[in-house]
């Protein structure tokens, strides 16, 4: 079943914006992100009918949906760095582009360290413990070869803050693996 974000947004940057201090920055934001130019030509990406987000466990990360999907951080430049030049390049089977992600915030109101929460995230990296196995235990990716895959998370890499999301990773921390 369907469950749409209480906003009722449609697609990721089609009319999200980030919440608090940052919704008061210029409407020019999205333009700065890395997904931006990609999406001018495909149109808006939906979101995904299997994040709940009707769920009481469910915090907004911004205003409207936006991150149910991340990318590979390592391939979009990192937190700084400018997008790596050779993505449309990339053949390999094993480079994931964009999978299904969330975290556990357990560190902005209303979740606290008694009350984790889940909410959108949108990186893919080798640290990070978000990947979300919302489709009845696995993940969906899109890698750079244009295949589509459901992977199963990596065993003893869930977050213990709120198992039942389904919040954890495909490889274990630090590994390399599908990032390049």
């Amino acid at each position: 079943m369907w469950n749409p974000p209480p906003t009722g947004a449609s697609g990721i940057l089609a009319k999200s914006r980030p919440a608090g201090r940052a919704a008061k920055a210029s409407a020019s934001w999205r333009k700065k992100l890395p997904l931006y130019p990609y999406l001018q030509q495909v149109g808006t990406v939906e979101i995904c009918p299997a994040f709940d987000y009707r769920s009481d466990q469910w915090k907004a990360k911004f205003n409207g949906a936006s991150w149910g999907y991340g990318y590979n951080w390592r391939l979009g430049g990192k937190f700084r760095g400018a997008p790596l030049a050779h993505v449309a390049q990339l053949t390999g089977g094993d480079v994931i582009l964009f999978g299904d992600c969330a975290q556990i915030n357990s560190f902005q109101p209303p979740a606290s360290p008694d009350n984790p929460m889940l909410e959108e995230f949108y990186i893919i990296d080798e640290r990070e413990i978000s990947i979300h196995f919302r489709h009845g235990g696995t993940a969906n990716f899109v890698f750079a070869d244009g295949s589509v895959r459901a992977l199963k998370p990596e065993p003893g890499t869930g977050d213990p803050r709120l198992p039942e999301a389904g919040i954890g990773r495909i490889t274990p921390r630090g590994s390399l693996r599908y990032l390049e």
